[in-house]
């Protein structure tokens, strides 16, 4: 079953208690609708499904964006869930909040190209377990928790070409925690709940934390790009056994204690058994000077976590090709904190990131759709020079807007259409369009079907 809007607009539903209930639904498509109910509900409520697909959604004004529970061959594509801040602007959560709450993990989960920003928790968070959850070229900015988080379950799962910046925690928290267990699997609190979190992939991820959140609040003691811990009191479930590869992350620093990449529990194993591999990184300086430490392992008796240099990691971990230096995003400060708009974290032409990564197990696109070369850059951009293309469709050498909107117009009819015909088929449409914005995002300019 397909429910669709017309190709190129959106249902709207937006009175109170707008929303689509969806539990049980399968062997279903929900293509091109938009949400914003002002009220505590989910703009898409789901759970127990099989065989569903979200694609084209605007979710805004809600408790969730999306929630489902419970949930097998389920794809999450090509959409915005933001600024979900529940009745009156508070009370809001995740925008998208995906779980599982029986002892049958959810398993063959896709999350990708979504916008997640201004939320009240996280952009993304799986919470319980979970086999093969891939999530990619998603971008998190902007919420007041974490960019993306994975809690007590997620396993033999990938995290792919995702992009957090200016969010008030870390780009990607993975953490096991008892009030799940004692919600879900309350007799197996403290034995086999919370789970293993464990043969995760972890690549090509850029991150930037400013220091402070959208609201001037925060705190850079939770702005990591990559937390790991385990809060249960008998520590139950194994988080390591994870690779990260291909990393680029900016982080705010005080001194050396506050690092890219931290792990809380010194009594396990976690770090020991993690790989490391082509990590590129930087601490920002805040005002009371950075460090060059690239992991911070347990808490420190002085303040903030005990330091690792690269070199120093290696010694407790696998830690191979880690390069500390400015990443030099395109567009990038800790003054942007309230302006995330002028954020541009693609790379400029001297990054050290450039064709500096691995390419074993590197994806055939980074987050923009540019096809990656081997070895591929760090982080979720790979390097592209914005150069004339198929997709100036003004034909003036660069493109831009101005391309969007000439694109446009042969589309409407108020010009012949040619030069916007990129899919190549005799006509000129919105996908045309599209693609035309995604190449002055830096995208590639994609001609033919």
């Amino acid at each position: 079953l397909v429910i669709m809007s017309y190709p190129g607009e959106l249902a709207s539903f937006t009175t109170y208690p707008s929303g689509f209930d969806m539990l049980g639904a399968a062997n279903i498509v929900l293509d091109g609708m938009l949400f914003h109910s002002n009220g505590s509900n989910a703009g898409i409520g789901a759970g127990n499904n099989t065989n569903a697909t979200f694609r084209h959604i605007d979710s805004s004004g809600n408790e969730w964006g999306l929630v489902a529970s419970d949930i097998a061959n389920m794809t999450i594509e090509d959409s915005v869930f933001h600024d979900n801040a529940g009745p009156g602007g508070t009370g809001g959560q995740h925008g998208i909040y995906l779980a599982n709450h029986s002892a049958t993990p959810s398993n063959n989960v896709t999350v990708r190209r979504n916008l997640l920003y201004n939320n009240d928790y996280t952009g993304f968070q799986f919470n319980g377990k979970v086999t093969n959850l891939v999530v990619e070229q998603n971008v998190a900015y902007n919420n007041t928790l974490s960019g993306f988080s994975w809690l007590t379950g997620v396993s033999h799962s990938i995290f792919r070409d995702n992009v957090a910046f200016n969010n008030g925690q870390a780009g990607l928290t993975i953490s096991n925690y008892t009030d799940f267990c004692e919600a879900y699997d309350p007799g197996g609190v403290g034995t086999t709940c919370p789970y293993d979190q464990n043969y995760n992939l972890i690549e090509n991820f850029t991150v930037y934390n400013s220091g402070k959140d959208r609201d001037g609040g925060g705190s850079i003691a939770s702005q990591q790009a990559i937390k790991v811990s385990n809060t249960d009191p008998n520590k139950t479930g194994d988080l390591g056994h994870n690779t990260f590869r291909n990393i680029a992350a900016s982080v705010p620093g005080i001194g050396n204690q506050y690092q890219p990449i931290v792990f809380l529990d010194t009594d396990k194993d976690y770090l020991a058994t993690s790989i490391f591999d082509h990590v590129l990184f930087n601490q920002l300086d805040t005002g009371s000077g950075a460090g060059s430490a690239v992991i911070g392992f347990g808490y420190s008796t002085n303040f903030g976590y005990n330091p690792y240099s690269c070199t120093q990691a290696a010694t407790i971990t696998t830690m191979t090709n880690c390069i500390n230096a400015d990443p030099k995003f395109v567009s990038a400060s800790i003054n942007y904190w309230n302006s995330a708009a002028s954020f541009d974290l693609r790379l400029q032409s001297s990054s050290p990131a450039i064709h500096a990564g691995t390419s074993v197990g590197a994806s055939a696109y980074d987050v923009l759709g540019n096809p990656r070369p081997s070895p591929p850059s760090l982080g979720a951009y790979e390097f592209v020079s914005i150069t004339a293309s198929s997709c100036d469709v003004n034909r003036d050498g660069v493109v831009d807007a101005l391309d969007v909107q000439a694109a446009i117009s042969q589309v409407l009819g108020t010009s012949t259409c040619g030069s916007a015909d990129l899919l190549q088929d005799g006509q000129c449409s919105v996908v045309d369009v599209q693609r035309v914005i995604i190449a002055t995002m830096g995208g590639a300019c994609m001609i033919g079907k």
